[in-house]
């Protein structure tokens, strides 16, 4: 699908179907990815030993990993409840104040988790693989890939389609 119908199929989606497609298409599924991309990290590691880089490179997916859990973590206790309760509960739930810190929160931990991904992208050579690399890290390379992707198109909708949203509520 190319992006600008994608970005009209985003914008046609209800709130409640927006809040499913995050937490249940990426993050259930980057979730998932990120223990196979470390799990083909470690059989990698253990057929090149030698290869220093994937150390450091598995040690960087797993900082990752627990950064993105942690960060989606917090949209479903604090951000998709709001959703799902009445304007006034919403309000007594979370001034405007709070939800604004909450938001540049939220786009502080995507900007963090942008440069980490980059840095990975960095140690993997844009994940470009040696041409000796195993059949582990070449799949592993890959996967990162699809993630940072899936991740940038994550935060694509929830900046662009989701957050705006959540201020409907106090207007």
């Amino acid at each position: 699908m190319k992006t600008r119908e994608r970005n009209n199929e985003y914008a046609k989606l209800g709130t409640k179907e927006l809040i499913a497609l995050i937490s249940e298409e990426y993050f259930r599924s980057m979730g998932e990815g990120f223990d196979t991309v470390v799990m083909q990290l470690e059989t990698s590691g253990k057929i090149a030993p030698e290869d220093k880089a994937l150390v450091k490179i598995q040690v960087e997916v797993k900082r990752i990993r627990e950064m993105f859990m942690q960060h989606a973590g917090k949209e479903q206790r604090f951000l998709f409840p709001l959703f799902q309760v009445n304007k006034k509960e919403k309000r007594e739930a979370m001034s405007r104040e709070e939800l604004e810190s909450f938001l540049d929160e939220m786009r502080g931990e995507h900007e963090q988790l942008r440069k980490e991904f980059e840095t990975v992208g960095m140690l993997t050579h844009h994940f470009n693989f040696e041409p000796t690399a195993s059949p582990s890290q070449k799949l592993a390379f890959a996967q990162l890939n699809d993630l940072e992707q899936d991740f940038n198109r994550m935060i694509f909708v929830e900046e662009e389609y989701l957050f705006p949203r959540v201020w409907q509520f106090y207007k």
